[in-house]
């Protein structure tokens, strides 16, 4: 079975690496091949609601942590998806963003994971924002205290 997917090979290979890091994706190499299986166990699901004919509406925890924050899954089929996205990273506006604790600690903990950041930690005022280009193509903002 051959799927299509409107996402270039090396974002692919980046979206694996950060999946594998996180324990969610295992790899192995037979010949010229990589094989890549994905291992669930480090999620929790904590809402499955079916969304139309095809899509689901999934939100998942760390199972270590079951009353943490919970992860949306977004169905991506709606035809509006895409183009806003594109509009989004187009303006350099961050889809969705991130509190932490010290935002260069956590920007050098992503870059070893091999993830691109569009703008480097920047200070004005009290608080720190980085930003990143994820895997899918999308811009995700880290804040934090200055």
């Amino acid at each position: 079975m051959k799927l299509q997917l409107n996402i270039s090979r090396p974002g692919v290979s980046q979206h694996l690496a950060v999946l594998e890091a996180a324990g969610l994706v295992t790899s192995r190499r037979e010949g010229r091949y990589t094989f890549h299986d994905l291992d669930a166990t480090p999620l929790r699901q904590i809402t499955a609601r079916r969304v139309g004919d095809s899509d689901w509406w999934l939100t998942v925890v760390a199972p270590d942590d079951p009353e943490g924050t919970e992860l949306l899954l977004e169905p991506a089929g709606h035809p509006a998806v895409t183009p806003y996205g594109e509009a989004l990273v187009a303006d350099g506006i961050p889809l969705a963003q991130f509190a932490v604790d010290d935002v260069r600690a956590e920007l050098e903990s992503l870059r070893g994971l091999g993830v691109g950041f569009t703008q480097e930690p920047l200070s004005t005022g009290p608080v720190t924002t980085a930003v990143l280009a994820d895997a899918c193509g999308n811009l995700v903002q880290v804040t934090g205290p200055a």
